[in-house]
C-alpha cells in the first residue's frame, strides 16, 4: 500500500496534541498543531450559539459527532496531506464545542438544580471514562491485528472510529428527543 507522509510517530504526536495540553515534548511542530486545535475550539464556541439557535440541540450535537467521522476519514484516506491533517485538528475543537459543550448546556437547562451536578458527572463517566476505556479495549487489539511487520495499516484502523461515529450520530439523530418546553434552541432539521 501507499506510505503516508505522516509516519506513525508523527501522526501519534498530532493526535496526542489534540487531547493533551502538555503536547509531546520533542516532537517538532506539535505545539503549532495543538494551538490549531485550540483555535478550532474557539471557532466552535464562537459559532455555537448561532448553530444551536438555527439547528437545535439534536442537529448541533449530531454535526459534532459527524465532524469526528470526517476527521477519521481524513486520517484514513488523506494522511499524506499534512495540511488536511492540520485542518481536521481545527475540526476537533469545533466537534468538541458542538457535542460536549452543547450537551453540558443542555444538561444545565434540562435538569433541576439538585440533580444537575449528578447528571454532568454521569455524562462524564459514560463518555470520558467508560467510553475511553471501551475504546482502549477495542482499538489497542485492533491496532495489533492491523500491524504487519511493524507497520500499522492506519487506513483500516481509522475507518473503525469513522464508522462508529456515523453509527453514533445516527442513533443520536433518531433516538434523542429533547423536551419541547426547554425554552432554548429549537430542534429543527437543517
Amino acid at each position: 500500500g501507499r506510505q503516508p507522509l505522516l509516519e506513525q510517530r508523527q501522526l501519534g504526536a498530532v493526535l496526542a496534541a489534540a487531547h493533551d495540553d502538555r503536547g509531546a515534548a520533542g516532537e517538532q511542530g506539535v505545539d503549532d498543531r495543538r494551538h490549531e486545535c485550540r483555535g478550532g475550539l474557539g471557532i466552535g464556541l464562537a459559532g455555537l450559539g448561532f448553530f444551536l439557535k438555527r439547528l437545535g440541540w439534536r442537529w448541533t450535537m449530531t454535526l459534532g459527532i459527524l465532524g469526528h467521522a470526517a476527521r477519521f476519514l481524513v486520517f484514513a484516506f488523506a494522511s499524506e496531506h499534512v495540511a488536511a491533517v492540520i485542518v481536521v485538528q481545527l475540526l476537533h475543537g469545533i466537534c468538541y464545542a458542538f457535542f460536549f459543550a452543547t450537551l453540558y448546556i443542555f444538561i444545565d437547562l434540562a435538569f433541576p438544580n439538585d440533580v444537575r451536578t449528578s447528571a454532568q458527572g454521569l455524562f462524564n463517566l459514560l463518555v470520558l471514562g467508560l467510553g475511553d476505556l471501551a475504546a482502549k479495549w477495542i482499538f489497542i487489539p485492533l491496532q495489533a491485528k492491523l500491524t504487519h511487520d511493524g507497520v500499522v495499516n492506519y487506513q483500516h484502523l481509522m475507518l473503525a472510529p469513522a464508522i462508529l461515529a456515523i453509527v453514533a450520530a445516527s442513533i443520536l439523530l433518531v433516538g434523542f428527543k429533547p423536551p419541547a418546553d426547554l425554552g432554548a434552541p429549537r430542534d429543527a432539521a437543517p
